[in-house]
C-alpha cells in the first residue's frame, strides 16, 4: 500500500517506533510487537536505486528510510518514514531512540511539503541520546 494517511500524535507514533527501536519489544520487552527477526529485515537495506519522485536514492527499507537529521554522521541503521507536509518518526537501534514529530500545518511559509523542523529537533535529540 503506497500511503496509509495515518493519523496519531507524536507521543504515539513515537511509542510505535520504540518497539522497533528496541529490537520489536516495548516497556522493557514486556509486550513484544515484532519478533527480532523481523525487525532486523526491516533494517536492511532493499534498494540503493533513485527513486524516481524523490530524485535522489533514499536507501529504502521494507516501507522505510534511514533518519534525515541535522548531524554530520546520521544514524545509518536507522528506519523511519517522514510524512507530506513535514511530520515523521524515526527509530535508531543503535542508541535505542524513537523520535516523533507531527503538525498542525503543512510545510511552512517557503514549502508546503517539508518543515524544517523535524530535522533540526531530530538531530538534537540523536545527539543527546548519543551523549548518554
Amino acid at each position: 500500500m503506497p500511503g496509509w494517511n495515518g493519523v496519531f500524535t507524536a507521543r504515539s507514533l513515537a511509542r510505535m517506533y520504540g518497539a522497533l527501536a528496541h529490537g520489536g519489544a516495548l516497556e522493557g520487552g514486556d509486550h513484544r510487537l515484532l519478533a527480532e527477526e523481523t525487525v532486523e529485515q526491516l533494517l536492511e537495506v532493499q534498494t540503493r536505486r533513485r527513486d524516481y519522485v524523490l530524485g535522489f536514492r533514499p536507501n529504502w527499507r521494507l516501507g522505510y528510510h534511514p533518519a534525515w537529521v541535522a548531524v554530520r554522521h546520521q544514524p545509518l541503521r536507522s528506519i523511519g518514514h517522514y510524512g507530506f507536509g513535514g511530520s515523521g518518526a524515526f527509530a535508531d537501534p543503535e542508541t535505542g531512540l524513537s523520535f516523533a514529530f507531527v503538525t498542525n500545518r503543512m510545510g511552512n511559509a517557503y514549502t508546503t511539503i517539508s518543515d524544517g523542523r523535524f530535522p533540526r529537533l531530530g538531530g538534537a535529540v540523536v545527539t543527546a541520546a548519543r551523549r548518554t
